[in-house]
C-alpha cells in the first residue's frame, strides 16, 4: 500500500525500533506519594480547553484516585514526535485523525483498543475511516471521540424565500443552481484564493464518483485518475459556472463575509465555518448538506474525518487508569456535553447532533453512508491543493488527471 511506504519514511527508522519497546512514557502519568494517579492528557485543540476541563472535573470528582492534567500544545503533532524521540509518552492523548496519528500508529507507538468497551458503541463506519488513515495489522489504535463533515453550507432563510430545498441528486443540485440564479442571486461563494477551500470540493466530489475501491487500485497499479476521475473533474468545473466572478481573488474570510450579506447562498465548506459565519452574523440561519454529486441518492456519500481521536502508548504505565478515562470521554453523556460545546458529531452511535444547522447529516453517519476524505490517501509529495487550483483556473481536465497520475507514480516510484 502506498502510504504504508510513505508514512514509514516519515516516522524514522531508527526512532521506531527505539519507541516500540519503550514507551512506557516519561511523562506526568505516575503515582504521588499519597497515592494518587496523576495522568497527562496531551491534546491538540484550542478551543477545546475548556470543554476538557469541564469534563476532567466530572471525572476526577467520581474518580477520586486519579488526576489528570490538560497539556494543550500548539503544533501537537511536532511536539508529540520530539517527546516520543525522548521515550516521553504522554498518558493519554488526543489528536487529529489525519497523517500524525496513522504514521504513529503503524509505527507501533500506539495501544490496540481492540475489543475495548469504549469501542462498543462507535460507529463502525467511523472505526473503519480511521482505520484507513492507519494502524498496525488487525488493530484499532484509538478511540474515536468526535467526527467533522465536508459537503455544503447552505443560507436556510434563503431557500424558504425561493421555495428551495436541500437538493439529494446532481440534477437537483444544477436545478437548485439555475433558480438562484434566476432569481438573480449567486449560487456558491468559492474560496479558491486559499488553496485549500478547493479540496472540499475535490473530496465531496471524488468520494461520491469514484469507483468503490479506486484508491486500493491504484495502488496497486490496476487503475488510473484519467480512467477513473473524468466525472469528478466535468461536475468540479460545472460547479464552477454557478459561482462567484472571482473564485480566485476570494479567500476563506471573504467568502464567508459574502455567505452571511448573502451575496451567495452556498459556500462548499466544512462544518468548522459555521461557528466563524455565527461570529459575523448571529442571526443567520446555516444549513448543511451532503454534496449531491451522484444520480442516485443512495450512491452520495458524506465527507467525514475523525475530528479527534483517543488513544495512549502500547506500554503506558497506567493502562487501567488511562482506558477508564478514554471510556468516561467517550461515554454517552460526555460525548453529547463535548459535541454540543464544539459544533461537530458524536463517533457513538446514540449520540446524534441537535443543532438544527447539522441535524440534518445525522441520517448518514447512522445509515453508514460516510466516507474519509479522499485527498488523505494521497502521498504529502503530491502537491494536491495546487494541482487542484491550477484545474480549476485552467478547466483542462485531461492535464489534470494525467498530472495526478505522474504525481502518484513518482511517489510509488520513490516507495
Amino acid at each position: 500500500m502506498q502510504l504504508s511506504s510513505w508514512r514509514r519514511a516519515v516516522v524514522a527508522f531508527p526512532l521506531v525500533l527505539a519507541l516500540v519497546p519503550v514507551v512506557a512514557g516519561c511523562g506526568v502519568g505516575a503515582g504521588g506519594d499519597d497515592g494518587v494517579v496523576e495522568l497527562e492528557f496531551f491534546q491538540a485543540k484550542p478551543e477545546a480547553v475548556a470543554s476538557f476541563d469541564a469534563l476532567i472535573a466530572e471525572f476526577e470528582a467520581a474518580h477520586p484516585g486519579i488526576d489528570v492534567r490538560q497539556n494543550q500544545v500548539p503544533n501537537a503533532g511536532t511536539a508529540l514526535r520530539t517527546r516520543l524521540v525522548k521515550n516521553d509518552v504522554p498518558d493519554v492523548i488526543a489528536l487529529d485523525g489525519t497523517a500524525t496519528y496513522g504514521e504513529l500508529a503503524e509505527a507501533g507507538v500506539f495501544a490496540d483498543f481492540t475489543g475495548d468497551p469504549a469501542l462498543e458503541a462507535i460507529q463502525p463506519g467511523v472505526v473503519e475511516v480511521l482505520n484507513g488513515v492507519g494502524s498496525r495489522p488487525g488493530e484499532t489504535n484509538g478511540v474515536p471521540l468526535s467526527t467533522n463533515a465536508n459537503g455544503v453550507l447552505y443560507n436556510v432563510e434563503a431557500f424558504a424565500e425561493l421555495g428551495l430545498e436541500p437538493p439529494t441528486t446532481w440534477d437537483e443540485l444544477v436545478r437548485v443552481c439555475e433558480e438562484i440564479e434566476a432569481a438573480g442571486r449567486t449560487p456558491f461563494a468559492f474560496t479558491w484564493k486559499d488553496a485549500w477551500t478547493a479540496m472540499v470540493g475535490f473530496n465531496s466530489l471524488a468520494a461520491s464518483l469514484a469507483p468503490e475501491g479506486f484508491f486500493d487500485d491504484r495502488e496497486a497499479d490496476r487503475t488510473t485518475f484519467a480512467a477513473d476521475f473524468g466525472e469528478v473533474a466535468e461536475r468540479f468545473t460545472a460547479l464552477k459556472e454557478f459561482g462567484n466572478e472571482d473564485p480566485f481573488g476570494t479567500d476563506y474570510n471573504t467568502g464567508n463575509a459574502m455567505f452571511t450579506r448573502g451575496e451567495a447562498l452556498m459556500l462548499t465548506q466544512g462544518i468548522w465555518a459555521i461557528s466563524a459565519i455565527k461570529q459575523v452574523n448571529p442571526d443567520i440561519t446555516v444549513g448543511a448538506f451532503a454534496m449531491p454529486a451522484a444520480d442516485d441518492p443512495a450512491d452520495n456519500r458524506l465527507v467525514s474525518g475523525v475530528d479527534t481521536v483517543l488513544t495512549t502508548g502500547v506500554d503506558t504505565e497506567h493502562p487501567e487508569e488511562v482506558r477508564e478515562f478514554i471510556r468516561f470521554l467517550t461515554s454517552k453523556e460526555a460525548s453529547a456535553q463535548y459535541i454540543a460545546e464544539q459544533g461537530l458529531f458524536s463517533a457513538r452511535v446514540d449520540v446524534p447532533q441537535q443543532d438544527p444547522a447539522l441535524a440534518s447529516l445525522n441520517p448518514y453517519f447512522a445509515s453508514g453512508q460516510v466516507t474519509g476524505y479522499p485527498e488523505h490517501r494521497f502521498a504529502p509529495a503530491v502537491p494536491l491543493q495546487a494541482i487542484t487550483q491550477e484545474f480549476l483556473i485552467s478547466e483542462d481536465a485531461g492535464a489534470f488527471l494525467r498530472e495526478l497520475d505522474d504525481e502518484w507514480e513518482k511517489v510509488q516510484a520513490r516507495s
